[in-house]
């Protein structure tokens, strides 16, 4: 039984940080442009290595084709760079 229970309490601890991570990521995008809010995100908050589904369901309120944009002009700058397809793993640079 015990293994089961620290099991779910991993669980539980883990959704607790996310929900925590996305509160904090939430108020520091308020009053910001949405391409703004992206790059931030992005740049700031997001894992080092990341899907496109993964800022689509970080940031709901911004249109895909807004978020393509922002991702397109951070790979533009030399921020970001992807992989090719639709399941393309983004990476910040700088970041092993």
């Amino acid at each position: 039984m015990w293994p089961w229970t620290l099991y779910l309490l991993r669980i539980i601890d883990d959704a607790y940080a996310d929900f925590e991570a996305r509160v904090v990521a939430a108020r520091a995008l308020t009053g910001r442009t949405k391409r703004e809010q992206v790059r931030q995100y992005v740049l700031e908050q997001a894992r080092p290595e990341f899907r496109f589904v993964d800022i689509v369901a970080a940031l709901p309120d911004i249109s895909p084709a807004t978020l393509r944009e922002a991702l397109n002009e951070l790979a533009r700058e030399g921020k970001v760079d992807s992989g090719r397809g639709r399941s393309a793993v983004w990476r910040r640079q700088g970041i092993k």
